[in-house]
């Protein structure tokens, strides 16, 4: 009982550590034209390429990783067809440290979508803390207030 207890404080520690040091500037992209844009120029606020966002699909955190413990922080940019708005080529920024976690993000975002003519790349920061929750800071979050 005592190691479950010591176990269950330890992870919601090392989960809350792991999002206190998710930086916001790791949130990016670069527009149709160009232009690229930081979520830190937005003040907390969402970025317009968050809103832009159609089609999203939270990465899946399988339970035999969550009972290993397995938790990191990942960017993964998306290259996206201004024509379609369809993400193209996924790639990995910085890992989670876990191959597991790095192929579901991947197979999530490519299977995102923006408005068309937007955007034409975009970094995605995405969290997986042991608790089981897939989560995106504040900032680059398309599932809340949606």
């Amino acid at each position: 009982m005592t190691r479950r207890l010591v176990a269950a404080v330890l992870i919601c520690v090392a989960s809350s550590t792991l999002v206190a040091e998710t930086p916001a500037f790791i949130s990016n992209a670069v527009d149709a034209k160009g232009v690229r844009h930081s979520a830190s120029e937005y003040h907390g606020k969402k970025p317009q390429w968050v809103i832009d966002a159609i089609h999203v699909v939270r990465p899946d955190y399988p339970l035999w990783d969550q009972r290993r413990g397995y938790q990191g922080l990942g960017v993964f940019r998306v290259r996206i067809d201004p024509t379609t708005g369809a993400a193209g080529d996924v790639t990995i920024v910085r890992s989670t440290g876990h191959t597991d976690l790095d192929r579901k993000s991947l197979l999530a975002f490519k299977q995102w979508r923006w408005k068309p003519g937007t955007w034409s790349q975009v970094d995605v920061p995405v969290v997986f803390v042991a608790s089981g929750l897939v989560y995106f800071p504040s900032e680059a979050d398309p599932f809340s207030n949606r």
